[in-house]
């Protein structure tokens, strides 16, 4: 089984890796509060602030998450009603034609804190995912609005569920945050075309690592995930937290030998394939460069100003600028990753999630 999975996540560096395109100038970054009807729209590049995007929803209807589709034509938004029932809606806005598509009713009411996901299966463009902990995890196709099939009845209070791909979109990762007194993460592994029923692995299952994982990513050859995380049922509470990197074919996880602050802010990860670079922030609002191939820190950049918080991370196709958003402290702050230093900071009402297209 072990030589299997191997020889499945193996693939040459050719296939894998992506390219990046030489012309920016039409790429936008894409800052949303989390909730709301409003976007903001940043030019890279600048560093300015292009316009505010008002989505048109009725009044009666709240937004509370945006996505995008897996062509990332359209913005994919969950809408409720803000009266009982509390109807659920699907929200897709065509970016291109600046225009809102369609607001289809998915039959379910008061869905407790809903999260989708971009689908990247070729065949169906329409494809997101919608996770709730009073629902499970469902399919949907908005563009059919239709709710296709619900992937994983798995769901309750206590638990979390955050989906992420490999740089290829190959492969699929569902990070699960168990609650509670145990208070551990597992990472399920997919295949992206499966439909995400059944894991090809699962890593720290039953919290065989004792581990509680805040974000992960793939590495540009699909054979390791870097994780950032605590130690399971709280034992590293007021101490420190951790970053290290599993081996998915055996499922081991090594430790770097770096220290974190510890926080209960969130640790959110972004990696740089070309430079070979993890970013993150967290405790004491510090911008952490870690290098991958000698897992170390490379650098640190301090984000003065900003009030302890979490903090999304996006960088630029060419790799060479990040963004941090500082929503409390309304404003985005732009880091050069050659120079290590903060160039510009962005001004803007409560940005939070960082999209770029």
């Amino acid at each position: 089984m072990g030589a299997l999975l191997y020889i499945i996540l193996t693939c040459t560096l050719a296939c894998e890796n992506p390219t990046h395109p030489n012309d920016l100038t039409n790429y936008r970054l894409y800052a949303y509060p989390n909730s709301g009807n409003e976007l903001y729209i940043i030019d890279p590049n600048t560093f300015s602030l292009i316009s505010t995007l008002s989505i048109p929803a009725p009044d009666s209807i709240g937004l509370f998450g945006v996505t995008f589709s897996v062509d990332k034509e359209y913005f994919i938004f969950s809408g409720m009603e803000l009266a009982p029932p509390f109807a659920f809606y699907i929200v897709s806005y065509d970016i291109k034609k600046d225009s809102l598509i369609n607001m289809f009713v998915t039959g379910f009411d008061s869905v407790g804190a809903p999260r989708l996901f971009p689908g990247h299966n070729p065949d169906e463009p329409g494809l997101i995912y919608l996770y709730s902990h009073s629902l499970g995890m469902y399919s949907i196709d908005f563009l059919a609005q239709k709710v296709l099939d619900l992937i994983s009845p798995e769901h309750y209070q206590g638990l979390g569920k955050t989906l992420k791909y490999s740089l290829n979109n190959k492969y699929a990762g569902i990070l699960k945050k168990y609650g509670g007194d145990r208070s551990y993460s597992e990472i399920e592994i997919f295949d992206t075309n499966s439909g995400l029923y059944e894991p090809m692995t699962t890593l720290n299952d039953e919290d065989v690592d004792s581990v509680s994982v805040y974000d992960f990513e793939f590495s540009a050859d699909n054979q390791l995930i870097y994780v950032v995380y605590q130690l399971s049922r709280r034992r590293s509470r007021e101490i420190r937290n951790y970053l290290g990197v599993y081996e998915i074919n055996t499922k081991t996880l090594t430790t770097f030998d770096i220290e974190l602050p510890w926080t209960i802010n969130p640790y959110y990860m972004a990696q740089s394939t070309e430079r070979k670079e993890i970013y993150t922030v967290g405790g004491d609002d510090i911008f952490y460069i870690i290098d991958i191939d000698n897992q170390n820190i490379k650098a640190t950049v301090r984000i003065e100003g900003k009030t302890s918080g979490a903090s999304r991370i996006a960088h630029r196709d060419d790799e060479e600028v990040a963004f941090v958003s500082c929503s409390y402290d309304d404003f985005i702050i732009a880091i050069d990753l050659d120079e290590k230093e903060i160039i510009r900071k962005i001004v803007m009402p409560r940005p939070y999630l960082l999209m770029i297209r």
